[in-house]
């Protein structure tokens, strides 16, 4: 299971959707590590672009599964990288990038974190750094729509 962000900025139907077989998913393995990032994944965005009545519970949910992900895969790429956006988002911007940092360390060639930290860059007014990390991310994976592929 991999969840494409891209795939679903402003389409609510479809983040809706990948919620609920994420969810389907969980029911039959709570502790599928890859359904655990794709639900955190999707309740994380649907919380980032309001798609929910309560974007912050969908955050508190998003790391609840993360923090479980990586209780048991502690050097789990895409799960720091998606706590660092979900710490971004609730105003925790130098937490975030450290956290997408912490994915580098990972897998240096990981787009998604790249364009993340410079997302970051600008949520905690450092907005000169971020040209740098889109870079790099565009370098990476010169195809993928903005965001790069998750």
């Amino acid at each position: 299971m991999e969840f494409k962000s891209n795939l679903f900025l402003g389409q609510w139907d479809t983040v809706a959707e990948a919620r609920g077989f994420f969810g389907r998913a969980l029911i039959a393995d709570p502790n599928n590590i890859d359904a655990l990032i794709g639900s955190a994944a999707a309740d994380a965005i649907a919380g980032a672009l309001v798609f929910v009545p309560d974007p912050v519970a969908a955050f508190a949910e998003a790391e609840a599964k993360l923090s479980k992900v990586l209780s048991s895969a502690p050097d789990h790429a895409r799960a720091h990288m998606y706590l660092g956006l979900v710490e971004m988002w609730t105003k925790r911007g130098a937490c975030g990038i450290a956290e997408c940092k912490h994915a580098l360390t990972r897998d240096r060639n990981f787009a998604s974190a790249y364009h993340f930290i410079g997302i970051g860059k600008i949520l905690i007014a450092r907005a000169e750094e971020t040209e740098a990390h889109i870079q790099e991310a565009l370098r990476l994976s010169p195809r993928t729509r903005a965001p790069p592929r998750l």
